[in-house]
């Protein structure tokens, strides 16, 4: 037994190897018992009378919590070992596919997910809006609803595909690049200035000669 549990209007639910039970607070009499495809080391969270648990399976479920029947079940890539956290109608969950996912709480669907560089085991914490979950790639990441930050200054925007990135390595080599070229056209204007600056002296230079010339 792995998971935490948690005791919602007196029952208390419970993961034991690839089952999540539900248990009479008083007695500890079983009230139902779902069985996922895997081990479930995932802590139950329980909101809107709807349970949810992650699975050695890959799946993310949602178990009524009076009756313990399916609702809806998420496949990711990998197991799901990250306890769910449910904020504003969404299920924010770690898998170790390195995704993190938020996910709609009644229907299951993705909203999006983020692609870390390591393994999710971290269970995500949600606080005025802000999504915060570790990942083994050492880092530590705060997604908000419009721009998710991770912590090491990395920033990137949120898609269904979790690919899009933009690192502040890649906006300093633009900007690099950017001043180079400045430096470069600085450069060429200075020595067609110089240029333009040494033909005309030159004409200065040979019109009098000439001139002087005539008059001998």
């Amino acid at each position: 037994m792995y998971s935490s549990p948690a005791v919602v209007n007196g029952v208390v639910y419970i993961n034991s190897n690839d089952n999540v039970y539900a248990l009479k607070a008083t007695n500890g009499k079983i009230i139902w018992r779902y069985q996922t495809g895997g081990v479930v080391e995932s802590s139950p969270a329980i909101a809107n009378g709807i349970v949810y648990v992650g699975s050695d399976d890959n799946n993310v479920y949602a178990l009524d919590a009076t009756t313990g029947s399916k609702i809806w079940s998420y496949r990711t890539g990998n197991i799901v070992d990250s306890s769910p956290f449910v904020a504003d109608g969404a299920v924010y969950v770690g898998s170790e596919d390195s995704n993190a996912y938020a996910l709609n709480a009644s229907t299951g669907d993705k909203i999006w997910s983020y692609l870390t560089g390591g393994a999710l085991e971290s269970s995500p914490v949600v606080v005025n809006g802000v999504v915060y979950v570790g990942s083994d790639d050492n880092n530590v990441y705060a997604f908000g609803s419009i721009v998710v930050t991770q912590l090491s200054s990395t920033m990137a925007s949120p898609s269904p595909s979790g690919t899009s990135k933009t690192s502040t390595s890649t906006i300093a080599n633009v900007s690099l690049l950017i001043i180079g070229a400045i430096i470069i056209a600085a450069v060429i204007i200075g020595l067609t200035v110089r240029r333009s600056t040494r033909r005309s002296t030159s004409k200065t230079n040979n019109q009098p000669r000439s001139a002087m010339a005539g008059c001998r």
